[in-house]
């Protein structure tokens, strides 16, 4: 079973969204949100499932957000590869 360390992530994050510091990384990857502003940028921010982000959102986020977390990073990469396989 591959486990997701979020130890350092925002405390609050991981309990308003049900995130345990240690978790399994399926069930992780179907819990973590993304804050977004959308296409054109609106206001206030949007909180999405990182799973329910579209493919291009998500190969966006990898392309600009050079400061995430190491984990969210490694869950958007394990989402862009399983939907690539599965096309």
């Amino acid at each position: 079973m591959r486990v997701l360390n979020l130890t350092n992530w925002d405390p609050q994050y991981l309990q308003q969204y049900g995130l345990s510091p240690i978790m399994e990384f399926e069930e992780a990857k179907q819990k973590i949100y993304w804050g977004t502003y959308g296409r054109p940028p609106t206001f206030p921010v949007r909180w999405v499932k990182i799973i329910d982000c579209t493919t291009e959102h998500l190969g966006n986020i990898l392309r600009t957000q050079h400061h995430i977390y190491k984990q969210m990073r490694e869950v958007i990469e394990d989402i862009l590869e399983k939907r690539l396989r599965s096309d």
